[in-house]
């Protein structure tokens, strides 16, 4: 089975085999909906970027589009981009081992749901730091 950016592209309806996700957090919600964030089909649309583009290469050869994972990093006093709003907000680095964290299925970008699956080997280093920068709650 394709992916709709796949199925898309080898239809002819899209110049490039490619699509980008932009995701935000939204503070109001009204009966319109809410734009949490942007799928994008055969290339990019920065109209709404606030921030420098982030990209991630498939390294999947078929089935789920999976990325490697080089750092995980935790942001203290959080914030609405991926980067830091000033110098009050310190990054956390996760201790992490790359050959496991991107062992088995990968790390898998799943762009159809808000969850976010860690490798387990990451656990316990994640709760660490989490709890440092959350002053201990989880």
């Amino acid at each position: 089975p394709s992916t709709l950016p796949r199925a898309t592209y080898e239809q002819g309806r899209i110049e490039h085999d490619m699509f980008s996700v932009c995701f935000r957090r939204e503070l109001h919600v009204s009966k319109q909906g809410i734009v949490a964030g942007m799928l994008t089909l055969g290339g990019i649309d920065s109209r709404r970027d606030f921030a420098p583009m982030v990209y991630a290469r498939n390294v999947a050869r078929s089935g789920w589009f999976t990325v490697f994972v080089k750092n995980v990093f935790i942001r203290e006093k959080g914030g609405q981009s991926a980067m830091a709003d000033g110098p009050h907000q310190t990054l956390e680095k996760i201790q992490v081992d790359l050959y496991r964290m991107n062992s088995g299925k990968g790390v898998i970008m799943d762009s159809g749901t808000t969850d976010t699956y860690l490798h387990e080997s990451i656990a316990g280093p994640f709760e660490r730091v989490w709890k440092r920068v959350t002053g201990g709650r989880g």
